[in-house]
């Protein structure tokens, strides 16, 4: 039988949770000096985009495997193990950076080796955290996580900017480097039982068809997570196509300082979101919490769309605030709910399905604004509309969309009571050592 932790594993969580935000700041410093040093060696949008996507769709398609690895073997040890081959890969790009101008397919080799190692972290996370924490303070500690996103983001962009400017790409390669280092060292620090012999039974092979495709199994048996799987598929859509709409608009407004303000706005908003979901822990029923928060959400991007400066600011600062609730409460729900047999691949499944939102986003973003500027300068009487104009009415048709989405999700009694109609995961059940469940 798993144990849960006892006192001496107070520091568990904490160092699980330093490591980590450590390597993802690493990670997001190294993702935004290649986008730049990308760009401004070759100029090509078309190129910059592939760096985008290599950073995303091999993560994206190794996620079954990944969630299988998590729900067969020590969650720690995956972990470490993945984080260590990633940080192989940050080499591989030091390396081809000291032996002169760095070819595009060098730079896709290995920043595809990261998000490839990387598809093990958000899932092997999640599980981690259901195991370390009582479920009555899931929401609590994801909005911890949320504040921690939302720091990085704000932090990631102006540290790298000072280390590119005053020591160069390589410098920050190494500081992603040994970020990994710290991730894998803080892991020792994570003491839990795993499940005896008993419990684990026969494990089919990890890369069966019968275990990949088990997290979708356990998902499609239960309606409620089914279609709180679809709802939030739509919603991570929409915040991967807003980081695309954000940069035409704000630079329709003014000067670049414009969309730094964006950004500086975005980033308090996620921060003070993350604070208040921390201390509160949400709402008691999450599921109402959630959708509340997202209509939220939907009427900041509404708000934001609009053509005033005030009025884009106002909106992206009320829809970062709803955001931490949004994902804080979804993420609990999705850790309740969840047996630990299968947690690896639930939430490896989870994570694909947001993680290949900004491929389709990077798709359907420059085909609606082109769709909305055409059908703009047609009904225009003062010829063509620019493209600051079509991204704010592509972003408040996402902001229609959001509202539209929640509105049929609290029509769903399924999706309503997905927190009465499905068992809690029993504390028996939660542990690091995942067990692979017959599907």
């Amino acid at each position: 039988m798993t144990q849960r932790p006892t006192d001496r594993d107070v520091f568990a969580f904490p160092a699980l949770m330093f490591g980590q935000i450590i390597s993802i700041l690493g990670s997001a410093m190294t993702s935004f000096v290649l986008s730049i040093v990308s760009f401004e060696k070759r100029g090509s949008i078309a190129e910059l985009s592939s760096v985008i996507l290599a950073f995303s769709l091999p993560g994206v398609l190794a996620a079954p495997f990944a969630g299988a690895l998590l729900d067969r073997f020590d969650r720690r040890a995956v972990l470490a193990f993945s984080s260590l081959c990633a940080a192989l890969s940050t080499l591989g790009i030091a390396a081809a950076l000291s032996h002169g101008p760095v070819a595009l397919w060098q730079i896709l080799l290995c920043v595809g080796g990261i998000s490839l190692f990387g598809s093990t972290q958000v899932p092997a996370i999640t599980a981690m955290t259901a195991a370390l924490v009582s479920k009555e303070n899931y929401a609590k500690v994801n909005g911890v996580w949320q504040l921690a996103g939302g720091l990085v983001l704000m932090v990631a962009p102006l540290l790298a900017g000072l280390l590119l400017q005053h020591f160069g790409v390589r410098t920050i390669i190494a500081c992603d480097f040994c970020s990994y280092l710290v991730a894998v060292a803080t892991l020792a620090l994570v003491r839990l039982g795993g499940h005896d012999a008993a419990e684990i039974g026969e494990k089919p092979s990890v890369f069966s068809l019968r275990t990949l495709r088990g997290g979708w199994t356990y998902i499609w048996a239960r309606p409620g997570l089914r279609q709180l799987l679809a709802y939030m598929a739509v919603i991570h859509l929409v915040l991967d196509m807003i980081q695309i709409l954000l940069v035409p608009i704000a630079l329709g407004h003014g000067e670049a300082r414009t969309l730094a303000s964006v950004m500086a706005v975005s980033s308090l908003g996620m921060i003070l979101g993350g604070t208040a979901m921390a201390i509160s822990g949400g709402t008691r029923h999450r599921i109402t919490g959630l959708l509340v928060a997202t209509m939220v959400f939907g009427l900041g991007l509404c708000l934001a769309g609009q053509a005033s400066h005030w009025l884009l600011l106002t909106g992206m600062f009320i829809t970062s605030v709803a955001v931490p609730f949004s994902l804080g409460s979804n993420e609990a729900i999705w850790q309740v709910k969840t047996e630990s047999a299968y947690q690896g691949r639930v939430f490896a499944l989870e994570a694909m399905v947001a993680q290949a939102a900004q491929p389709v986003a990077c798709l359907l973003a420059p085909f609606f604004c082109d769709l909305a500027g055409k059908t703009q300068t047609a009904r225009s009487a003062f010829g063509h509309v620019s493209s600051a104009q079509s991204a704010g009415v592509v972003l408040v048709g996402c902001g229609v969309v959001v509202l539209a989405a929640t509105l049929v999700s609290f029509s769903s009694r399924r999706l309503r009571s997905v927190e009465a109609e499905l068992p809690d995961a029993t504390p028996a059940s939660l542990g690091i050592v995942g067990a692979v469940a017959d599907s």
